[in-house]
């Protein structure tokens, strides 16, 4: 597995400096070791957990190009995965989660798929503990994240569109932000759970509904976690 990336960029911006920090970047491809297939259920960096596994597959039928993804025609499947082993440097106060998601709905009102940031140090799951963020794709096709503990509906998604998103944290104030491409979806939510600091993890959860009538799925793509 590609060695998590750690590296200082630079932007100028007129007389203005502005300096960027990534930890980990990935665009699940082939040169970084992400080869076509299921997931080795315990890996250098990502593990899972759950009766579907997660699997690198072609995006959009483009075989040179990934996504990683979890997928499932079956009532009742469930995947965890998340991100370990991966150095956050210590005393920053802030950090973004960019990456780009796509979700296909099974046709069960149960149907979730969910991004989660926060502390975690394994699998993430459906309680607010250690979570500092949770963007939930709905069955329904609702976007919903908290305000603390207050669930709110924040945007809708259309079924297989790829959708750019970037979750903004700052565990000084323990408030996030959302975005989608450049909409603001989330202006300074408090975290669910104020103990999730330092902000240190990543993770998806996957769930088909008990009564599935179709092939679902959720999947991520060049994923950036940094700090600015």
């Amino acid at each position: 597995m590609k060695t998590p990336i750690l590296i200082a960029v630079t932007l100028l911006f007129g007389a203005a400096v502005h300096a960027q920090t990534t930890i980990y970047a990935t665009n699940f491809e082939s040169s970084q070791e992400f080869n076509p297939g299921p997931l080795p259920l315990a890996g250098p960096h990502w593990k899972q957990k759950g009766t579907q596994p997660f699997a690198i597959s072609s995006k959009d039928g483009a075989p040179d190009d990934h996504i990683l993804e979890c997928r499932s025609d079956a009532s009742g499947a469930s995947a965890r995965l998340w991100l370990t082993g991966v150095d956050f440097p210590a005393g920053s106060d802030k950090t973004v989660f960019a990456f780009v998601a796509r979700v296909e709905k099974s046709g069960s009102p149960g149907f979730q798929g969910n991004v989660h940031v926060g502390n975690f140090p394994a699998a993430p799951g459906i309680k607010p503990e250690t979570m500092a963020a949770v963007l939930s794709f709905r069955g329904s096709g609702r976007i919903c994240t908290f305000d603390g503990d207050t669930e709110i509906e924040v945007g809708n998604w259309k079924n297989g569109e790829w959708m750019p998103f970037r979750i903004e944290l700052d565990s000084k104030a323990k408030t996030f932000s959302i975005y989608r491409d450049e909409e603001l979806l989330a202006a300074d939510y408090a975290f669910p759970d104020g103990k999730a600091t330092p902000v240190c993890a990543f993770g998806l959860n996957y769930y088909s509904g008990k009564d599935a009538q179709k092939e679902s799925a959720i999947a991520i793509d060049s994923l950036q976690i940094s700090h600015p």
